[in-house]
C-alpha cells in the first residue's frame, strides 16, 4: 500500500508541475523528454523531502484539473446524472428533495477515494451527512473547499479527512465511531486504482450498517484503456496507464468481489451511454455495482 500511495502522490504532483510549466497545452500530450528533466527532478526532490503536496499548491488546482477539459465535464455530468437517476436502485432510504428541516431521519454517506467530491455532490439533496476520505491531502482540501462554498443548511454536513482503509492496519484517523455505520459507502471512478480491490471492498463493507448499509462502486468495464504496446507512442495513454492498477472490471468480477466482501442482493448494471476517455480519443462503458451488507 505504501507504493500505491506514493504512486498517487507522484501523479498529483506531476500533473501540477506540468500545468505550471506548460499552461497552454494539455499535460497528457506532452512527452516526458519534451517536459525536461528538471520537472521530474523537482517531483522526486519533493517526494524525498516529504513536501510533495505542499500547502503552496491551492486545493482548487487539483479539483479544477479534474473538470477543466470538455471531455472531463461530460464524463462527470453523465456520472452524476446516472447516480441521481438510479437512487431507487441503489437501495438507500434517501431523503426526498422536499424533506423537512430537520429531516425525519439521518442518511450517512462515506465517499471513499472522494477526490473533489463528485459522488457527494451528486447525492447531496438526498442525505444528511457526507464523509469524504482520500489518500491525497490535496484532494481532501479540494473536497472541503467545495463543501465550504455550498452554504449548506445546519441539518447537512460535508467534510473530508485524509485516511486509508486498505492499509494494515487502517489509518488511525479512521477508527473513531463516526467512521462506522454508514448507510452508503461509495467509490466513484477510483476502484481501478486500488492494488487490492477485493480487500478494499471488504474494508468498506465493514464500515456499513449491518443489514441495511449499501456498498456502491462505479467504474469502467474491462479494457477501458487501449493496449499499451499498440499505443506506446502516445504519451497521453502512457501517462494514464502508469496510474492504473486494473484495466477495468467485468460485471462477473464485480459480483464476485461484492459477494466475497459480505454483500447480498448484489447487482451490476452497465450505463447505456458510453463515456469519453479524453485525450485517448476513445469512448468506453461504465458500470454501477451495488450490494447490501448482510
Amino acid at each position: 500500500m505504501k507504493s500505491h500511495r506514493s504512486l498517487l502522490h507522484i501523479r498529483y504532483a506531476f500533473e501540477y508541475y506540468l500545468i505550471q510549466c506548460y499552461p497552454a497545452v494539455t499535460w497528457t500530450k506532452v512527452r516526458l523528454d519534451a517536459v525536461g528533466h528538471h520537472v521530474l527532478f523537482n517531483v522526486l526532490k519533493r517526494l524525498k523531502s516529504g513536501t510533495l503536496l505542499s500547502d503552496s499548491v491551492p486545493p482548487s488546482t487539483y479539483a479544477k484539473h479534474y473538470t477543466s477539459q470538455p471531455w472531463q465535464q461530460k464524463l462527470v455530468a453523465q456520472h452524476m446524472q446516472e447516480l441521481q437517476d438510479r437512487r431507487k436502485w441503489i437501495g438507500v432510504a434517501w431523503l426526498s428533495e422536499s424533506s423537512p428541516s430537520p429531516p425525519a431521519h439521518e442518511v450517512r454517506v462515506l465517499d471513499y477515494a472522494c477526490g473533489p467530491g463528485i459522488i457527494s455532490a451528486a447525492l447531496l439533496p438526498y442525505a444528511t451527512s457526507f464523509t469524504g476520505m482520500d489518500l491525497s491531502e490535496g484532494m481532501v482540501a479540494a473536497y472541503n473547499e467545495r463543501a465550504s462554498s455550498l452554504d449548506l443548511p445546519s441539518s447537512k454536513t460535508m467534510h473530508a479527512i485524509q485516511g486509508d482503509l486498505v492499509s494494515s492496519p487502517p489509518s488511525p484517523s479512521t477508527t473513531a465511531p463516526e467512521f462506522y455505520n454508514f448507510d452508503l459507502a461509495a467509490v466513484g471512478m477510483g476502484f481501478h486504482h486500488f492494488s487490492d480491490p477485493a480487500l478494499a471492498a471488504k474494508r468498506l463493507v465493514e464500515r456499513l450498517k449491518p443489514g441495511t448499509g449499501v456498498l456502491l462502486i462505479t467504474d469502467f468495464l474491462s479494457g477501458f484503456l487501449p493496449d499499451g504496446h499498440a499505443h506506446a507512442h502516445d504519451p497521453g495513454v502512457a501517462e494514464v496507464m502508469r496510474t492504473v492498477a486494473h484495466n477495468g472490471f467485468s460485471t462477473e468480477e464485480m459480483s464476485r468481489i461484492f459477494t466475497a466482501a459480505g454483500c447480498v442482493d448484489v447487482d451490476v448494471v452497465v450505463m447505456e451511454e458510453p463515456v469519453p476517455m479524453g485525450n485517448i480519443a476513445k469512448e468506453t462503458k461504465m458500470f454501477l455495482a451495488r450490494g447490501r451488507r448482510e
